[in-house]
């Protein structure tokens, strides 16, 4: 069957003079571009972009022609296979005046021959909200369905109360290509200058202009505003195999299927999550303001709506879905101080859950059963986005395991993850021995910045003292001078303690080279404050190792270990003023004078107790698990002499 009603195809970004054609098959007619005339500037920039074209199929006459088509579980009215144009968004549509429907519209398209699974759709329930000016004139329809490249459709109807909306229309798109498509890198999104400070920080946040956004295809009024109360989870339909460089296209394709197809004023959705846990600016507005959607009709004023890219009824959405959410939900509601975990109560609506799926406000599948089914998992990263855990001192790369970083004897720098159980994963190296080779002394500090990552602390050959952020990822950003030669050079030892004086902010603690113990006690901006004496030279010169170990005896307060001269191991409790009590021997010279090198690396096996990890004199590596009493529980071998006995540095 070929689309002989088939009522407009409209190219965008044809030139004025050319806007109206008559094409050659009857009854298609391509049509100018809606919205106002952008200024000359913005029509060329507009005609870069991409060039859609728009099909409408009117369903009526089809139905009623077509009569009932046969499948397995009875008769329902279908409209045979429908030869179109190509195009890659397909969805049906209705007049607003016939309301709310519980019709099932099943659909499958063709693309190089063949045919995709049926795929059901309902009344979206996205509409903008009642008494706007948007919604004058706004058709009701389904999601729409993302198929590539197809070039037929089959559409088949159920209508379980016996009723079908007069006036459907299936509405094809094909976005076209843009120089969006075939970016390296999607041009990020900005919040204004001087907006109000999150709570959480702003994530990655691909533009509009980075999925090609043609701007003069939307209503060019001033966006309502409305307030962020709330949030609610959507998912589109169709493929949940694209790639990364099908994205701007689908995007586009929603687009055009939500202003020409529903006669909204622009993309119902304020932002969009792809499967690789990208995020990107749908309606036009601004990232950091209240910009009111039309994604939940009569919920749109007091929230934000997000889509997941994909259809999540019989598919799981991966983690970076997850994450990307709970981020975009952090950031936007510490805009405005909303309880991720509360609820809210609509005006003239229901109370929800201030993260909540489509469902919850209107009679829908969406988000679909399994990303539904994530909702608390959402809401509780969302939590942990917003009150984040201090950042543990040997965490590097974000994920919540203690690390450690080792320099090679070339010199170069490496990160050792840990794996949570008490071994590490493959190393990685993350610096070169031009770079590494300089440092006589390292110490992991914890988050020193207040930014939760964790960063380290090094000093160079020369003496001068320098702090390396980190970057969350096992990576470290450019170092910033933070001592001079005649400040630091006389220290012997320098060691990380966490928070040992109880103020919020990481210290380190160094040995003089008298033999004099010193809390440096650190600002959180990566500077420290005046040094205080808390131990003699008489106490403090007879060890060879100085270790922090974070609370090792449970008591909510930053303890050290230290190794004497003779071999003999202490346990010094910390007394959370930034001093350490009267230490007590935990270990003899026989066991612990074997040991080259000592680190403290928090909760490495993850039973809930800090511990240590030594590389003994054959070069063997050696997990020494802490009991939380202030004790070690039987060493464990978790590496090799080869393989660690070449390391100049472990910390």
């Amino acid at each position: 069957m070929h689309p002989r009603n088939v009522v407009s195809r409209r190219p965008r970004a044809v030139p004025a003079a050319f806007a109206v054609v008559t094409l050659a098959v009857a009854g298609l007619t391509a049509l100018p571009a809606s919205g106002s005339d952008p200024a000359p500037a913005e029509a060329a920039e507009a005609a870069e972009t991409a060039e859609t074209a728009v099909q409408t199929i009117a369903l009526d006459d089809l139905l009623a022609e077509a009569g009932p088509t046969a499948r397995s579980d009875g008769s329902v009215p279908g409209t045979g296979a429908i030869e179109t144009d190509p195009f890659d968004v397909a969805a049906v549509t209705w007049p607003a005046t016939e309301g709310p429907s519980d019709i099932h519209l099943h659909v499958r398209a063709r693309a190089d021959g063949t045919w995709t699974d049926w795929y059901e759709l309902h009344d979206d329930g996205h509409a903008p909200d009642p008494g706007t000016p948007e919604a004058d004139g706004a058709r009701r329809g389904t999601d729409p369905v993302v198929v590539p490249g197809s070039e037929a459709i089959e559409l088949r109807v159920e209508a379980p109360d016996g009723e079908v909306p007069a006036g459907l229309e299936l509405t094809l798109i094909d976005p076209g290509t843009a120089a969006a498509d075939a970016a390296p890198a999607p041009a990020e999104a900005q919040a204004e200058a001087g907006a109000t400070a999150s709570a959480a920080p702003l994530p990655p946040i691909h533009s509009r202009a980075a999925w090609g956004a043609d701007e003069s295809l939307r209503e060019q009024t001033d966006p309502l505003y409305g307030d962020v109360e709330g949030g609610f989870v959507h998912h589109t339909a169709g493929t949940n195999t694209y790639t990364e460089a099908d994205v701007p296209a689908i995007l586009r394709g929603i687009y055009e299927y939500h202003v020409t197809g529903r006669g909204w004023r622009d993309i119902g959705y304020n932002f969009f999550v792809d499967r690789f846990g990208r995020i990107w600016e749908g309606r036009w507005g601004g990232i950091d303001r209240a910009v009111v959607g039309a994604h939940v009709e009569g919920y749109n004023s007091y929230s934000v709506g997000v889509a997941a890219l994909g259809e999540f009824t019989a598919t799981q959405p991966g983690q970076p879905v997850i994450d990307a959410y709970a981020q975009l939900f952090a950031w936007k509601f510490g805009l405005g101080d909303v309880d991720p975990l509360g609820t809210f109560a609509y005006p003239n609506q229901q109370t929800l859950p201030t993260i909540s799926g489509h469902r919850d406000g209107v009679a829908t599948e969406c988000p679909g059963e399994l990303l539904y089914a994530q909702l608390g998992t959402i809401r509780a990263a969302t939590q942990a986005q917003l009150n984040p855990p201090p950042a543990a001192e040997h965490d590097f790369d974000g994920d919540g395991r203690s690390d450690m970083i080792g320099r090679g004897s070339s010199g170069a720098l490496f990160l050792l993850p840990g794996r949570g159980n008490g071994t590490f994963g493959t190393r990685v190296q993350i610096g070169t021995a031009t770079n590494w080779g300089i440092y006589t002394a390292f110490v992991p500090i914890g988050d020193f910045d207040g930014d939760q990552h964790g960063d380290l602390i090094a000093r160079e050959n020369s003496g001068k003292l320098f702090y390396l952020p980190g970057r969350s990822n096992g990576t470290l950003g450019t170092r910033v001078q933070i001592g001079t030669v005649n400040t630091w050079s006389t220290y012997s030892a320098l060691v990380g303690v966490g928070d040992f004086n109880g103020d919020g902010h990481n210290d380190m603690i160094g040995r003089g080279s008298s033999g004099a113990l010193f809390l440096l006690p650190g600002r959180s901006n990566g500077t420290f404050a005046q040094r205080v004496q808390i131990g003699t030279a008489t106490n403090w010169g007879i060890y060879t190792a100085l270790i922090g170990v974070g609370d090792f005896n449970g008591d909510g307060h930053n303890d050290m270990i230290g190794r004497e001269s003779t071999g003999k191991l202490f346990y010094h409790p910390g007394r959370s003023n930034g001093t350490l009590g009267t230490r007590v021997q935990i270990g003899t010279v026989n066991t612990w004078s074997t040991y080259s090198a000592l680190v403290g690396v928090g909760d490495f096996n993850g039973d809930g107790h800090n511990d240590m990890i030594g590389r003994g004199s054959s070069g063997a590596l050696f997990l020494l698990p802490g009991r939380s009493n202030g004790t070690f529980a039987q060493r464990v071998q978790i590496g090799t002499a080869t393989t660690w006995k070449t390391y100049t540095a472990l910390v």
